[in-house]
């Protein structure tokens, strides 16, 4: 009985941690604290890295505004707004910068680490 309780309480933190696993990206801060050139993605930047961390190799950058089509962007990576002047970037569902629902923007100065498979273009209208 008490095995199976333990097991019980186990399969419940997995199923919790799963479900906490899928919830959309937090906007977070980029270190260091003053804006600059960073990690490879130069100031007025856009960037999009291979995967979730700052090792990874830079796979898309743009500097100019408009929308900005991806492709084959599967599963998590991180995004990193390095634009000035208050300049964000929107994450989209449709291509050519259609279909950017409230919350998908990432501010100046800040990474996601979110699942790109749904997002087909990255929209940075002029501030």
């Amino acid at each position: 009985m008490r095995k199976t309780f333990r097991s019980a309480i186990a399969l419940g933190f997995a199923a919790a941690s799963l479900v906490l696993g899928t919830v959309s990206a937090e906007a977070r801060s980029a270190p260091p604290t003053s804006q600059g050139d960073f990690a490879g993605c130069r100031t007025g930047w856009v960037c999009i890295y291979a995967d979730a961390s700052w090792n990874s190799r830079i796979v898309y950058q743009w500097q100019n505004y408009g929308a900005h089509n991806l492709a084959n962007m599967e599963g998590s990576h991180r995004v990193f707004n390095n634009q000035t002047g208050g300049a964000v970037a929107y994450l989209c569902l449709g291509y050519g910068a259609s279909n950017c629902p409230g919350g998908n923007d990432v501010q100046p100065w800040e990474y996601w680490d979110t699942n790109l498979s749904p997002i087909n273009s990255v929209w940075m209208p002029a501030p």
